[in-house]
């Protein structure tokens, strides 16, 4: 099937075919000229967010970054009062409080919000 035929089967006009293959490549062609270019075409679009590490990892991340930016607050008054986590103890206080958020409003807050406090 050629271009002018793909654009009649869509309904469009060759030059607006031409626009939709622009749009395709640059990444901003519309959901809807996808669907009808699947429909003329006797297609179904599958449109999806596939990720790139499981649902554990991506929560257990954000669950160390979480730690992590509080963590700095606390490693800058500790150093200066002389008392800072050695390398290991660190590495241990951010997996066990990490494992620790996991599932409270806290993980996925913003930055600036302080933790639930035990």
């Amino acid at each position: 099937m050629n271009a002018a035929q793909l654009a009649r089967r869509i309904g469009v006009t060759r030059q607006t075919l031409d626009q939709f293959e622009r749009h395709e490549a640059n990444g901003t062609i519309r959901l809807d000229s996808l669907q009808r270019a699947a429909e003329a075409l006797n297609c179904r679009l599958v449109y999806a967010l596939v990720p790139n590490d499981t649902l554990e990892e991506t929560v257990l991340a954000q669950a160390r970054r979480r730690v992590m930016d509080r963590l700095e607050d606390i490693d800058h008054t500790m150093l200066l009062e002389n008392q800072r986590f050695s390398a290991s103890a660190h590495s241990e206080y951010i997996e066990l409080s990490a494992r620790s958020i996991i599932g409270t409003r806290f993980l996925w807050s913003e930055p600036d919000v302080n933790p639930p406090t035990n």
